[in-house]
């Protein structure tokens, strides 16, 4: 068979692999169900794994005799959880993920382990800047059962505690064998319970006992042979290899279409059969060259020259081009994971074919529930938990428009913190997923303070300086007290400092007062007010706002609910404002600066209401340490009134958005999508959309 598509190739291609077996799928449909159909293809994978979902997807049975990788399978990655809990020294990270696993069961005092106690001790863990070690799990569980609000995360923590003690023989180096039993009596102790599903649980038995009964055989291996003292990364580098090795069979039905590979097809009495996967590198297979021996010399011991085996290859495709008793096809694809493949030349000996030729179309139409699903959905019968999966989309209607990429409709006026308003110009949608939704930030182990932690570090060493400084009665930094203010500096960053970890006073007391090969950022910030002498008469530290302010928008003032913390509050001579925030990393796009502005036109207002007489904004500027210049102005080359202005706009305009309900995800900057805080609830491929 070729296609009738009048381009005079004798061979379909395809977009990939998934569609070269729906094509099968709806000829298959079209004929009669007596007829022996094979697939035959040079290598199983993927097409075992594709058959496994579309065949039965579409109402088609399949058979296969070919195995699967023992790798692939649920419980050989659950065997990788439990040596990399070990090989971590008992992290966060990898003890989590061990009781959380499915195929392991963990009991606290008598009773299954809560999911949701799992999930506190995570969160008390990273409070705690947990990095590991057996010791240090338990006396935390020790700590927090005696605290009432802590007491589930402790329950989870003494299970962890209590898998480490179990599984101590693997943290030292061994006999073989008492590594592997330790093993083998974690798998016994802690074996979960089948799936309800009588297929899955089928298959979760059948992998199980495979992966056990490798580990088995190896240790029986050492007994009879050799028994070596190795340690954990010894040992898990031949567990792995050997499970990447062993093969897995899996059930198929009986009659059908059948798989097969090119060297069992020759066997094969079929009416119709479809060659697959004709790419360069697959049909015929890539040799590997020798790192040892010259192509010269393994000719003279009998090796088979490249000629000589892309001829067998051709000799063979034309022993499968007549394999069939009615019809035979060929097919190619153009991608591989979206990467663009080049066709096998085998594809050239199609021309010189003697055989007769069919025209045939490439076959179209739905085959599969799944696109049954997306089409005409009422013309798919589905029954229990997909049933009700199909009723609540049915409920939902259509998703048409943005009702179903973040436009969920108008939400009532609310009090709007500075930051929250700022963040929703930077993405929409993280602000509908922090605000709204309230979903936590997935946390990560940090082996310093995080950039978070820092900032919160370095703005309270701040505070508590310029405290010290006022109480004094000193204003202004200027080159006259310099010294002395480098001299309060340093010691209030020292009592500060002793309140730290040990572990992180070292990396903290460089980045605060600097180094041999650096300034700190204190000196960096006593240089910039060195500079900036204001005529400061108070400063207002960590100045919180919060009430109904008044703002200019494009269509004229309008009174706006808000609440924020402004780090600093100059007070200047002459009635003057000057408002600082300090960044440790870099500012924020011009675009979607709005604590500055918004913060200055509070300012004015709250201290003109104060004072009974009119206050102005005069600068506002970030104090950036991750900037190369960290003194950056607001204004930038205009005039502060109209800078502040600007960002009122933006701030009534991002309310706008948010009080109708508008949470599409538009980053401000796409590149930042990689780092952002909710990546498994985003729907990103709207990213660019509206």
């Amino acid at each position: 068979m070729v296609p009738a598509d009048g381009a005079g190739r004798r061979y379909f291609t395809w977009r990939d692999r998934e569609e070269e077996l729906l094509g099968i799928i709806r000829r298959v449909k079209q004929r009669s169900s007596g007829e022996r159909t094979a697939v035959v293809f040079q290598r199983p994978l993927p097409y075992l794994y594709l058959a496994g979902h579309l065949f039965p997807s579409a109402g088609v049975p399949f058979e296969t005799r070919d195995t699967f990788p023992l790798a692939a399978e649920p419980f050989a990655a659950a065997v990788d959880l439990v040596l990399s809990f070990v090989s971590s020294g008992h992290a966060r990270l990898p003890a989590i993920e061990l009781l959380r696993s499915p195929h392991f069961r963990f009991e606290c005092e008598g009773s299954l382990l809560d999911p949701s106690a799992v999930t506190e001790c995570d969160r008390a863990l990273l409070d705690a800047r947990y990095l590991g070690g057996r010791g240090e799990l338990r006396r935390l569980a020790t700590a927090w059962a005696a605290n009432a609000k802590d007491r589930r995360a402790s329950s989870a923590a003494f299970v962890a505690a209590t898998v480490a003690h179990e599984l101590d023989d693997l943290s030292q180096p061994g006999p073989s064998t008492s590594l592997l039993n330790c093993l083998l009596r974690f798998f016994e102790r802690h074996r979960a319970l089948p799936p309800a599903d009588p297929d899955i649980a089928s298959r979760e038995s059948r992998g199980r006992a495979a992966v056990v009964g490798l580990v088995r055989d190896l240790r029986d291996a050492h007994v009879l042979h050799d028994d070596p003292v190795v340690d954990l990364p010894a040992l898990a580098a031949t567990l792995r290899r050997l499970l990447e090795a062993a093969t897995f069979a899996m059930f198929s039905d009986t009659g059908g279409v059948t798989f097969l590979d090119v060297r069992a097809a020759r066997y094969g009495v079929f009416d119709s059969v479809s060659l697959v996967g004709l790419l360069d590198g697959e049909w015929p297979e890539r040799t590997r060259q020798s790192s040892l021996y010259p192509t010269s010399l393994l000719m003279q011991l009998g090796w088979s020259r490249d000629v000589e085996r892309l001829r067998a290859a051709r000799a063979g495709l034309a022993d499968l081009l007549g394999l069939a008793a009615d019809r035979v096809s060929v097919s190619t694809v153009s991608l591989e994971e979206d990467v663009v493949v080049a066709g096998s030349a085998l594809l050239e000996d199609l021309e010189d074919t003697n055989q007769p030729l069919v025209f045939e179309a490439p076959p179209k139409g739905r085959v599969t529930a799944e696109a049954g699903l997306a089409e005409v959905p009422d013309a798919v019968s589905l029954v229990g938990v997909s049933a009700e999966w199909l009723e609540l989309r049915r409920w939902r209607g259509v998703a048409t428009g943005n009702r179903h990429r973040g436009d969920v409709g108008p939400r009532p006026p609310a009090k709007y913190a500075v930051s929250g308003v700022e963040r929703y110009l930077s993405c929409p949608f993280k602000y509908f997923a922090s605000v709204v939704l309230k979903l936590g930030e997935e946390p990560d182990d940090e082996l310093t303070m995080s950039p978070r932690t820092r900032g919160r570090f370095v703005h309270e060493v701040f505070r508590a300086f310029f405290e010290r400084w006022q109480g004094e009665g000193l204003g202004d930094i200027d080159v006259e007290h310099l010294d002395r203010a480098r001299a309060l500096a340093r010691e209030v960053a020292e009592e500060r400092l002793a309140e730290l970890p040990a572990r992180d006073r070292p990396v903290e007391r460089i980045w605060l007062l600097g180094s041999p090969a650096g300034m700190g950022v204190f000196d960096r910030l006593l240089s910039l007010e060195a500079e900036h002498p204001d005529g400061v008469i108070d400063r207002l530290l960590e100045h919180r706002f919060d009430g109904d302010f008044q703002l200019e928008g494009v269509d004229g003032p309008r009174t706006v609910r808000l609440r924020g913390i402004a780090d600093r509050v100059d007070l200047l001579e002459g009635n003057r404002v000057r408002v600082i925030d300090y960044k440790t990393g870099r500012v924020p796009g011009r675009g979607r600066a709005l604590q500055l502005p918004v913060y200055g036109r509070c300012a004015e207002q709250e201290l003109t209401s104060r004072d009974g007489r009119p206050w102005s904004i005069d600068s506002a500027a970030y104090v950036a340490f991750g900037e190369a210049r960290p003194w950056v102005s607001l204004e930038r080359n205009q005039q502060i009134g109209k800078a502040v202005a600007q960002g009122e706009r933006r701030f009534l305009e991002a309310v706008d958005g948010i009080e109708r309900g508008q949470f599409l995800v538009r980053p401000d900057q796409p590149r930042l999508c990689a780092y952002c805080e909710y990546p498994t609830v985003c729907r990103k491929d709207y990213v660019g959309d509206g």
